[in-house]
């Protein structure tokens, strides 16, 4: 049951569901960026104890321990990368479970209150968006780490240091924050000229053959290419902004690393630092350019995060169009018969039944009624009213199968015979059956 009241109650909830993955993930990255910072340390330590003084005992055990730990961090390396992807896919199927037990659970009422183009994205680019944020929630926790290790290291070593790393690098990722909120607006913008866009190319594929017998398949080509301009637009504008992000992400480290080993040549040659004490510094910013780009990253991936969620919590916070019954029938056993008695027909038990209407408009009313998608009518499952049935009951007896159009991907054949054992003769044949060689031919 996930905690719909926003996109970030739902992001907070989909952590608490996935909290054990999610703290595994962090442990093995942050182990990972220990191994990397030690490794620096360690150096600096044998530069400082007299390695160049010492025989091969010596040189011997230090490139041991600077061994030990660079092989620990490759070891790390394969845990922390399935542990990556296992959180990407954790979170965005869970997302996935929950919108598809919703969309099922309202039926045409989705389609109805959101266009198709909007439920469409909301199950393929928004739940990519979510499960990119907590496949790189690890990254933001080690690089918590790395900084409080980093600090730690320094203030043991020079005091000015260690406090000039916890000043700065809280200061840069908030100094990044006012570009934040102009990616939030254009990622929004974007998105919603996506979903717009997806709704058309639906509406195209259901409505072509009309446009076909009366002409308009020129007008609807040139709607669909200006609107695909005004998303292509808006895509360009994101990637502006993440292009300047992505700059930011870039310069704010640099000038850390570039400051620190200034200030750190700057206190060597007047004997503050010892060398081996600068060789580990400038080690340290290395894994401290790393920690700011990945707080920058992290944030970017929040922004777009909460836009997905958004859009998630709105499908899931839906009510449906029928009411349940106050008082529930007992739904009854054995072999069913559905009767619609508006229309007088009846579905037996063990038969085919074909319906025949004079007006086609006349079938969808009578399916919706059979269905209960829409109340009134007095539909009944063998003498009790479906409007008394709870819709979850309904639905498990009860099967609409609409024949409607859809966008595939892939070829056309892969779909028409994907077993791939028919000839081309009988999927041509398969095809002048359906009356649809329109499809295959060329325009």
């Amino acid at each position: 049951d996930p905690d719909h009241r926003s996109a970030d109650r739902f992001l907070l909830w989909l952590a608490r569901t996935e909290w054990p993955s999610l703290t595994w993930a962090s442990l093995v990255a942050s182990a990972y960026y220990l191994c990397t910072i030690l490794v620096s340390f360690v150096l600096g330590a044998a530069l400082d104890a007299g390695l160049a003084e010492g025989g091969y005992g010596t040189l011997l055990y230090w490139f041991a321990l600077i061994g030990l730990c660079a092989v620990g961090g490759a070891a790390l390396t394969p845990l922390y990368e399935r542990a990556s992807c296992f959180n990407w896919y954790a979170c965005a199927y869970r997302t996935m479970q929950v919108i598809t037990r919703r969309s099922s659970r309202l039926g045409p009422t989705l389609t109805r209150r959101l266009p198709t183009g909007e439920v469409v994205a909301v199950g393929t680019d928004d739940i990519d968006r979510i499960g990119e944020v907590y496949e790189r929630s690890n990254l933001f926790v080690s690089s918590v780490v790395a900084v409080l290790v980093v600090a730690f290291l320094m203030l043991t070593s020079h005091v000015t240091f260690g406090l000039i790393v916890l000043v700065a690098v809280p200061l840069i990722v908030v100094g990044m924050v006012p570009l934040l909120r102009p990616l939030n607006h254009r990622t929004h913008a974007h998105r919603d000229r996506q979903a717009e866009l997806t709704t058309r190319a639906t509406d195209l594929v259901a409505g072509l053959r009309v446009l076909r017998g009366v002409g308009g398949e020129r007008s609807t080509g040139e709607r669909y290419r200006a609107e695909s301009q005004r998303v292509r637009a808006a895509g360009v504008r994101v990637g502006w902004m993440d292009a300047a992000l992505e700059a930011v992400r870039t310069l704010y480290p640099g000038l850390l690393l570039v400051g620190i080993v200034w200030y750190g040549a700057r206190l060597a040659l007047v004997g503050e630092i010892t060398v081996g004490q600068l060789v580990a510094f400038y080690g340290y910013t290395g894994a401290l350019s790393t920690a700011v780009r990945y707080f920058m990253l992290f944030s970017s991936d929040v922004v777009t995060a909460r836009v997905a969620a958004a859009r998630v919590v709105r499908v899931l916070g839906m009510e449906h169009d029928l009411t349940e019954p106050a008082a529930p029938a007992e739904a009854p056993a054995g072999p069913h018969d559905l009767h619609d008695p508006t229309s007088g027909v009846l579905l037996a038990h063990g038969r085919v039944t074909g319906v025949v209407c004079a007006d086609q408009t006349d079938v969808a009313p009578v399916v919706e009624r059979l269905g209960r998608y829409r109340d009134g009518g007095g539909a009944e499952l063998s003498g009790v009213r479906l409007d008394a049935l709870p819709l979850r009951e309904v639905r498990r007896r009860v099967l609409v199968a609409a024949n409607d159009a859809h966008l595939f991907s892939g070829r056309l054949r892969d779909e028409l015979d994907p077993g791939g054992a028919g000839t081309d003769e009988h999927v041509t044949a398969m095809l002048r059956a359906a009356s649809a060689e329109d499809v295959l031919a060329p325009s």
